[in-house]
């Protein structure tokens, strides 16, 4: 069993699962709905963002990616879509891999969920602290090393995003990124269809995040090393890789 830092712990109980879950990972109840949780304290666990790991075909998966990383002898913990992306599964906002910027930020309004604004970005930085910050925000500091850009954010500065309603109409599956104070990162997806408000209220309420990101809704996926854990056939751009650190 891992820890959740929680406000009101009893309201996201375990259940359990038939799918062995990675390490840091737990299935979870909050609100009557289930979600995988994976808790990544930086310790321990070390988070990168790749371009879907050089797959160049418009149909690749996050288990390709995965694919490729254990083929080069680097399988990961666990892996999630990060970010959204155009036809051809490049990044349509922020993307920063290694410290090199393959795609700048996108302050571009429109319709879509990626601009409902504020929406932010995911980075970590070159001796491995995260922060989810506001895109309006958001500059690129020298010691970068990870980001990508989606949208809406989901919790800022401890509040709600001011669209969302306690439990709106439009439901999908949904995944996205959390940090916590102390800079443990939480990734978190729903087993079923979701309301924006009752997602962004997990990471508020019992994931304990000032600062959360949505990343995706329908395509999402969370894949462990050797298969997919939720979803697993949408293709996908930006993929947040999760690697244990050397003990």
């Amino acid at each position: 069993m891992i820890w959740l830092r929680s406000p009101a712990p009893e309201r996201v109980p375990s259940v359990p699962t038939a799918t062995a879950l990675p390490a840091p990972c737990q299935e979870s109840l909050f609100d009557g709905q289930t979600y995988v949780v994976c808790i990544l304290p930086p310790t321990r666990y070390a988070i990168s963002i790749v371009h879907n790991d050089g797959q160049a075909d418009p149909t690749a998966t996050v288990m390709d990616a995965v694919r490729a990383r254990t083929a080069a002898g680097r399988p990961p913990v666990l892996a999630m879509n990060a970010g959204m992306y155009d036809p051809e599964l490049n990044a349509i906002g922020l993307l920063i891999e290694g410290g090199v910027t393959l795609s700048r930020l996108n302050r571009n309004d429109g319709p879509g969920n990626f601009q409902l604004k504020p929406n932010g970005v995911f980075a970590v930085d070159r001796a491995g602290r995260a922060r989810v910050v506001d895109a309006a925000r958001w500059k690129t500091a020298p010691d970068t090393a990870f980001a990508t850009q989606s949208g809406p954010l989901l919790v800022i500065d401890g509040a709600l995003h001011p669209a969302f309603s306690a439990d709106g109409a439009s439901r999908y599956r949904r995944n996205g990124v959390g940090v916590q104070a102390d800079g443990t990162v939480v990734v978190a997806i729903s087993r079923d269809r979701v309301s924006f408000g009752a997602f962004a209220r997990l990471f508020q309420e019992a994931l304990d995040c000032p600062n959360a990101l949505f990343l995706d809704g329908a395509v999402s996926t969370l894949a462990g090393p050797s298969a997919p854990i939720v979803g697993g056939a949408a293709p996908a751009g930006p993929v947040l890789m999760v690697d244990a650190k050397d003990s």
